[in-house]
């Protein structure tokens, strides 16, 4: 699945050119926030569950303490918003915004919201829009992959496109650099949060995603 995922990934990148993934999330955030309204709303058309009068993503503006806490987006239920930060490299924020917009259409769990946002970055031909989602789904699965097949990973990882295995790089650099102790106490936080609302992973809920996308590919195979 990780291989199959890591080519979908690398046809997307091949249509960006390397001055669209140096965009500044703010300059960019209008257009890819009304893409992820669109992009639910057409995954919507095929899961009538997600039909909803979406409100647009909105940037937050102390964006680099949601990144020292290790935060890409939050939705705030009382306000009905989904509130991004708009620090991370630019091309996980369409996904980030579509996984929020997930959980405004009522699906809390993180690995539902996760293959949602992946499903409906998959609904347009954005190039960026299908990037963001195949990254996110590839970064999941290699990850999972890594703790049962190192070997098998590691070979996927190497094949990668030099531009993909940059892009990674730029995301682990963004990781170390607000990794400390304001986000290592958020990520506590966050799985207490979690298993108190009946996600009982806690924060290896987000990695639950892995089973649907396994699913997701089996069901591929059964009608292929």
């Amino acid at each position: 699945m990780s291989k199959s995922l890591a080519v979908e990934m690398e046809l997307a990148r091949e249509k960006l050119a390397d001055t669209d993934l140096l965009a500044h999330v703010p300059d960019v955030f209008d257009y890819y926030a009304q893409h992820a309204v669109f992009s639910m709303q057409m995954l919507s058309k095929k899961y009538p569950v997600l039909e909803l009068s979406y409100s647009r993503p909105k940037p937050v503006v102390m964006s680099k303490l949601m990144s020292h806490a290790g935060i890409h987006g939050i939705f705030v239920p009382f306000t009905y918003e989904s509130n991004i930060n708009v620090n991370v490299p630019v091309f996980l924020a369409p996904a980030t915004m579509a996984h929020e917009l997930a959980h405004q259409s009522g699906f809390m769990h993180e690995d539902e919201a996760n293959f949602i946002a992946y499903l409906a970055c998959k609904q347009q031909d954005d190039p960026m829009m299908l990037y963001s989602g195949f990254f996110l789904a590839f970064d999941y699965s290699i990850s999972e992959l890594k703790k049962v097949d190192p070997d098998k990973a590691s070979d996927i990882m190497s094949s990668l496109s030099k531009a993909v295995q940059h892009d990674i790089e730029q995301n682990e650099q963004y990781r170390d650099k607000y990794e400390g102790i304001i986000s290592s106490i958020s990520r506590n936080v966050n799985d207490v949060y979690l298993k108190a609302n009946n996600q009982t992973d806690g924060l290896n809920s987000y990695s639950d995603m892995v089973n649907l996308l396994l699913a997701e590919q089996r069901g591929k195979e059964k009608y292929n």
